[in-house]
């Protein structure tokens, strides 16, 4: 059986304590800004910027306009599915280097646990 990646143990060993709550903050911000710059564009690309700038809003998450009409379904998913797929590079990028973060301010590199998975399997096949 192989052993894991080093960057995986690092992952698991040092994204615990505050690298985790910084991941959900960093992730719950994006997800706010995601959704407001995704009304921006749904609004401007559906109706044009004159709307925008007369003061057309998406008032809720279902959809509604400030003029009382209704987003169409596709434009309703693009608006939720697409906020959510801005989060993901944030999410990942978050978790990885504030678990890398926090490895560094213990003292450590990600070679360290490179190193000591080769002598794991030097010390196996042996």
């Amino acid at each position: 059986m192989s052993e894991p990646n080093p960057r995986t143990k690092a992952i698991e060993q040092y994204l615990r304590g505050w690298p985790l709550l910084g991941v959900l903050v960093i992730t719950i911000a994006c997800s706010f800004g995601s959704y407001a710059l995704v009304k921006y564009a749904i609004i401007n690309g559906a109706y044009g910027t004159d709307a925008w700038d007369n003061g057309l809003r998406v008032v809720d998450k279902h959809g509604h306009l400030s003029d009382g009409r209704v987003l169409s379904g596709f434009l309703r998913a693009v608006l939720n599915f697409g906020s959510f797929l801005l989060c993901v590079p944030f999410f990942v990028g978050s978790a990885f280097g504030l678990a890398y973060l926090n490895m560094r301010l213990h003292g450590k590199r990600l070679s360290d646990f490179a190193a000591s998975a080769q002598e794991l399997s030097q010390e196996s096949q042996q």
